[in-house]
């Protein structure tokens, strides 16, 4: 795992805690499959999360814009994207989650 790959990952895993959208801190972000080269960039792979116990669930990442490879992923700041609230939370047993760029980065 590259230094920046360690950083957006650990970053988007403290915006999900701050968010509150569990009451829950997320404890990690296991992705394992990567849809790139289409509009929205999609990842997918495993969450957990940290409460009174340890819940592990499916997540699925959409970027919207498309990327070529993990690498363009993982350069990612998380300063000129945001979470777009609406998207974050469950569908089934899915947590997802959309990046946005920040409109003054268009």
């Amino acid at each position: 795992m590259t230094e920046n790959n360690l950083d957006f990952w650990t970053k988007l895993r403290f915006e999900i805690t701050n968010s509150g959208i569990l009451g829950a801190y997320c404890d990690w972000i296991e992705p394992k499959c990567y849809y790139f080269q289409m509009k929205p960039t999609i990842v997918e792979g495993n969450i957990g999360f940290l409460a009174s116990d340890v819940n592990e669930y499916k997540f699925k990442l959409t970027i919207d814009e498309k990327l070529d490879d993990s690498n363009e992923v993982e350069a990612i700041h998380l300063n000129h994207w945001t979470i777009e609230e609406n998207s974050l939370g469950f569908n089934g047993n899915t947590f997802g989650i959309r990046l946005i760029r920040n409109l003054n980065d268009v």
